[in-house]
């Protein structure tokens, strides 16, 4: 059966992404291991492969995707497409965040905004309207 909740991890060794079901061990000095899904080949089950993973570029997956069939997690940097006047549309990148107040997945506009005026829901963006341009790990200049 498969896990409800899906989590990526950057794999430093690899240098890259790794996407499956997240443990987090309490022996040894590994903090974090996405765990890849099994699969059945044959009648037989494959065992589960474990990758040791940065801790802190662990995200969880968000149950959305973007306008190119991308999925949306946690720390990816997302464009939304907002009416700027009437009939008229732009673009602005934001960060994807877990927000707890709500319990929901909110994108926070790189403006600084101490009000809270400055996020939004991620689902009530169309999916139209989202477009991933990176993530807060590789593509740190977009934050500038």
């Amino acid at each position: 059966m498969a896990s409800r909740y899906r989590f990526r991890g950057y794999h430093k060794s690899s240098k890259t992404w790794v996407y499956g079901d997240l443990i987090q061990p309490t022996r040894g000095n590994v903090r974090a291991v996405i765990v890849s899904s099994s699969a059945c080949n044959g009648g037989w089950l494959m065992p589960l492969t474990r990758h040791a993973v940065d801790p802190e570029s662990v995200g969880e997956y968000t149950g959305l995707k973007d306008k190119n069939g991308v999925e949306i997690y946690e720390g990816d940097i997302v464009n939304i497409r907002f009416r700027d006047e009437p009939n008229k549309f732009a673009w602005e990148a934001g960060i994807i965040k877990w927000y707890q107040p709500s319990s929901a997945y909110k994108w926070f506009s790189l403006e600084e905004d101490s009000s809270d005026g400055n996020n939004y829901w991620l689902s009530q963006a169309d999916e139209h309207e989202r477009e991933v341009i990176g993530n807060i790990y590789e593509n740190s200049e977009l934050l500038r």
